[in-house]
């Protein structure tokens, strides 16, 4: 009888095993996933950056010649929402900038290597992508007070 629980138990132990190693499986697999679409995101990013640059360029340039009413630029709230706007663009396009190096390598295993790194910096990338948008926001709220 003891041989039978012994034999029944460690089936059990057997089938948890496999159970677990099929869900490890699984999240590898969607981890895979991840790692292949992150070049795509990460050029993305890098276009919309680029825009984003042109656009703030733009602004201090403006800032700079005084081309636009002194009125708009002026105000506080207008500075720091310019200001803000530079802090968080200046942080991500850093952030993807090294991402976007590493995964345009010419070594299969440093582009591999980068891709999964952005995996894991996704979180800290997507915050700050809400920062940036947030930003922009304020600056275009800012903007729009002064055009009525």
């Amino acid at each position: 009888m003891a041989e039978a629980i012994g034999l029944v138990s460690g089936g059990l132990t057997i089938a948890q095993a496999l159970g677990e190693l099929g869900s490890v499986v699984i999240r590898l697999k969607a981890l895979w996933g991840e790692i292949e679409r992150a070049p795509q995101r990460v050029r993305s990013l890098v276009e919309e950056i680029g825009i984003l640059s042109y656009l703030l360029s733009d602004i201090d340039s403006q800032l700079k010649h005084k081309t636009v009413a002194s009125d708009v630029w002026d105000s506080d709230y207008t500075t720091y929402a310019i200001r803000y706007c530079r802090q968080v663009f200046d942080t991500l396009s850093s952030q993807v900038a090294n991402l976007h190096h590493e995964i345009d390598s010419l070594s299969r295993l440093t582009r591999k290597l980068g891709a999964l790194k952005v995996v894991l910096k996704e979180d800290t990338t997507r915050s700050l992508e809400r920062q940036l948008r947030s930003a922009c926001g304020l600056l275009q709220i800012c903007l729009q007070c002064y055009s009525m």
